[in-house]
């Protein structure tokens, strides 16, 4: 399975599909600039974790600006990140649940897409991936002095790859708070304020450093606020009604087709039967939904698709832990494991073999080219008064060739 996801990814990536529109944006950024330029706020209303510019920028350096190029790190992340899905579920939760959790996250259609787009959504998934497996199962397994430095270490660095980092990080820290708290060890304490010391400290310099009042922040809330945030409303109707189209949505994106809603369900009966099983450790994949909701009615960061690409490791797990505790009530539970394995993954099965387009633009770049005598041309999809905008952005990019 762990060869066939890769070969998937490995696939749409040689595919080299065209950069559709908030790809070239960024990476326009990327190819205009110098590292140091990559740390003052981008053009284009674009932003990214700091740490994910610098690889983008290394890969362009490294093999020239191209797509190729823009797509070797977000590709190493998803392939990483099926490796990283069995090991982090295997040791939470056993073989059996692991094996189904990579399943759907192999033949993920959304997942497999973000490996090979020139954004940083996926290293969200690959981060929290990373956090379960480097820093959370090693301290609920044993906690000591070098195990919170280390996590501490790693946690601070991880801010700087990721925009949900932080959220992952405060329900890690809450948990094994509660850890540090039943051990009544004045030492447990101090290496867990000492962990999150470090935590605090590389959040306080990057926020001060590249969101405090950034332009790029201010536009997100203007464009998502109709759609991406809470609405603002006393209305418990209209606010139920949001939360269950999100909830639609996300299963929608994650599973799709007729697959969609059995997924839902079978995705909250994992989440009731971690309850009433009371497997408080996986509680960690329930409270990272609250939290972003709760940043989401504060208008700090969407909710919504790609936004919330990390979640699919939450959702598929609660899948996987809910199909697999149903079905172990049939004596033959075997027999029912794969059709409902084949029917989550049908839509996916039924993609997989095509290479994923979105905006193919690229014909059309150089067919303008000639007739405008330029050597790049970027344009909205909206309208002439956006193509008229466009056409300002890459007057100083007359160097680059995509």
């Amino acid at each position: 399975m762990l060869c066939f996801g890769i070969a998937i990814r490995l696939f749409n990536y040689l595919s080299n599909r065209a950069l559709w529109l908030d790809e070239l944006k960024l990476s326009l950024n990327i190819i205009s600039r110098d590292y140091a330029g990559l740390l003052e706020p981008l053009d284009y209303r674009q932003g990214a974790p700091i740490g994910f510019l610098m690889l983008q920028k290394l890969a362009t350096d490294v093999f020239g600006p191209n797509e190729y190029a823009l797509r070797i790190f977000p590709l190493m992340a998803g392939i990483a990140s099926l490796f990283l899905i069995y090991v982090v579920v295997r040791d939470l939760c056993g073989k059996e649940t692991a094996i189904l959790g990579l399943v759907l996250f192999t033949l993920s259609h959304w997942l497999v897409y973000f490996s090979h787009e020139a954004k940083p959504y996926i290293f969200d998934l690959l981060v929290f991936l990373l956090i379960l497996k480097l820093m959370y199962i090693p301290l609920i397994r044993k906690i000591s002095m070098k195990s919170y430095l280390l996590a501490g270490l790693f946690g601070a660095l991880f801010i700087w790859f990721s925009n949900v980092s932080e959220i992952i990080l405060l329900v890690v820290g809450m948990v094994l708070f509660i850890s540090a708290i039943r051990k009544s060890s004045p030492g447990f304490l101090f290496g867990y304020f000492a962990m999150v010391t470090l935590w605090l400290g590389s959040f306080a310099a990057y926020y001060f450093l590249f969101l405090f009042d950034h332009p790029f922040y201010q536009s997100q809330v203007e464009s998502f606020i109709s759609a991406g945030y809470m609405p603002d409303t006393k209305s418990f109707e209209v606010t139920l009604d949001w939360l269950i189209n999100r909830l639609k949505d996300l299963s929608f994106y994650f599973i799709g087709g007729r697959a969609d809603t059995v997924g839902l369900l079978l995705c909250l009966a994992g989440i009731f039967l971690v309850i009433i099983c009371k497997d408080y450790h996986l509680i960690l994949f329930i409270i990272p939904f609250i939290v972003h909701l709760v940043i989401t009615l504060l208008h700090k960061y969407p909710f919504g698709k790609r936004f919330t690409v990390y979640l699919a490791l939450s959702f598929y797990f609660f899948i996987a832990y809910g199909t697999y505790y149903l079905l172990g009530r049939f004596r033959y539970k075997a027999l029912f494991v794969l059709p409902v394995r084949l029917f989550l993954v049908s839509e996916d099965l039924k993609n997989s073999h095509e290479p994923y387009k979105f905006q193919e633009v690229r014909g059309l770049w150089n067919t303008l080219k000639i007739i405008i005598k330029m050597e790049i041309l970027f344009m909205y999809m909206a309208g002439l008064s956006s193509l008229m905008n466009s056409i300002r952005m890459i007057t100083s990019l007359h160097d680059v060739n995509l």
